[in-house]
């Protein structure tokens, strides 16, 4: 159990620290949700490594509920969107398909979550109207991105385990 707690902790870290860095890159971009098409590929990659050690349901909402707890600090919003995404994308897990595209698919959903979270707390309980330019059209554009990128993200996360790991099974 502690080595599971260690594994997931570095994971966090490494996302907070990455994420960190692709946030103010993202914010060059002056398009709605260029954050989650940006740092989407990057926060699923590095996801996608403990899922893939852990296939289990459950898994995705550990990690985000540290991921959340951590960014409670910068907005309780933002720990609830976080939190929301991991629990809804680790019903994928559920799902009766193969495991690897389970992983990916998981990691794409959790992506496009975490986008229409965002947008219905900026429209409805924050106010900010920078979502309120998109129409719906532009708005199924940027979940596309959004759950493509997080695809792209999970995909490489499991063909660097697979190269370069080589911990593709279980550690429980």
């Amino acid at each position: 159990m502690t080595r599971k707690i260690t594994f997931f902790g570095i994971f966090t870290a490494s996302m907070l620290v990455g994420g960190y860095m692709l946030y103010f890159m993202s914010k060059l971009m002056p398009i709605p949700g260029s954050k989650f098409i940006i740092m989407g590929s990057y926060l699923t990659f590095v996801m996608s490594l403990p899922l893939i050690r852990y296939p289990n349901y459950g898994t995705l909402t550990l990690i985000n509920l540290v991921l959340g707890g951590i960014m409670f600090v910068v907005s309780p919003w933002m720990m609830l969107a976080i939190v929301l995404a991991g629990i809804v994308a680790d019903f994928i897990m559920l799902l009766p398909i193969g495991l690897k595209s389970k992983q990916v698919l998981a990691m794409g959903v959790y992506n496009g979550v975490s986008l229409l979270t965002s947008i219905y707390i900026s429209n409805y309980v924050t106010g900010n109207v920078l979502y309120k330019l998109l129409n719906f059209q532009g708005t199924l554009v940027i979940v596309a991105l959004s759950v493509f990128t997080g695809m792209i993200g999970g995909y490489m996360g499991i063909k660097v385990n697979k190269k370069y790991l080589k911990l593709g099974k279980s550690l429980v």
